[in-house]
């Protein structure tokens, strides 16, 4: 029953980190907001955009250090209210609306359309704003929108690790009618696990639990984490490997 138990655990304990984005806007990568994202930001010196890239109007952002790009599509029309956050100070902006995919890929370099900030008359002034289409503050917590998005539009959206360090970013739709197209995304898919357990110790009463993990679509960074019901883990860094062995004593 033991065994049982501790299969079941893992493969419940198994997360894919989500699509990983691109270090230029002609590598964007697709998202959708209804299902979230959580990705290991760009760190350790990725150039500026403002330099490597400095066509596009980059509005509020003063810098735009270690970015990652994205595009959304619209699958249902209305706004779309999100929660970008992260343990440390990040920013982003978001520009649109684009007929589609090759239409915002070809102005990577020449981006103007900014999303504006929706909310209370004075809102900008004041920060009191319900949603932004830029930020550039010294939080580690944002609430991009998207206004009055329509069916068929894409939007780009950078977002950019001005903290420099190693951390999770989280993006998930809080609030809006509108939502975005899940179809787009290819995630992390793990298709296989094995689970056997090496002899009991019978001065522990313990035993060790070998296997190995079968998935495809793996992103380029981020953690795969294996737990068992106890509490034991192994973590494994980006790159992978399919098939992945694992070992827990």
């Amino acid at each position: 029953m033991k065994n049982i138990l501790f299969f079941i655990f893992l493969m419940n304990s198994l997360i894919c980190f989500g699509q990983i984005g691109g270090t230029t806007c002609s590598g964007m990568a697709p998202i959708c907001t209804s299902s979230g994202l959580q990705f290991t930001a760009n760190s350790g010196g990725v150039p500026d955009v403002h330099t490597s890239e400095p066509g596009n109007d980059y509005g509020c952002l003063g810098t735009s250090p270690n970015p990652s790009w994205y595009y959304f599509e619209i699958s249902q029309a209305g706004d779309i209210i999100m929660s970008l956050t992260a343990p440390n100070d990040i920013d982003f902006i978001i520009w649109g609306p684009y007929p589609n995919l090759a239409a915002a890929q070809t102005n990577c370099g020449s981006h103007t359309n900014i999303v504006p900030n929706v909310g209370p008359f004075l809102c900008d002034i004041l920060g009191t704003c319900d949603s932004y289409g830029c930020s550039y503050s010294t939080s580690a917590s944002e609430t991009p929108g998207i206004p009055n998005a329509q069916v068929g539009q894409v939007y780009v959206m950078l977002i950019t690790n001005y903290d420099n360090s190693v951390q999770n970013i989280t993006l998930t739709q809080t609030g809006g009618t509108g939502a975005t197209d899940c179809s787009i995304v290819t995630p992390c898919s793990i298709s296989a696990l094995t689970s056997v357990p090496g002899a009991c110790q019978s001065a522990t009463n313990t035993y060790t639990v070998n296997g190995d993990i079968t998935f495809t679509n793996a992103p380029a960074t981020g953690t795969l984490t294996v737990t068992d019901c106890h509490g034991n883990s192994q973590v494994f860094n980006a790159p992978f490997t399919s098939p992945q062995a694992y070992s827990i004593a």
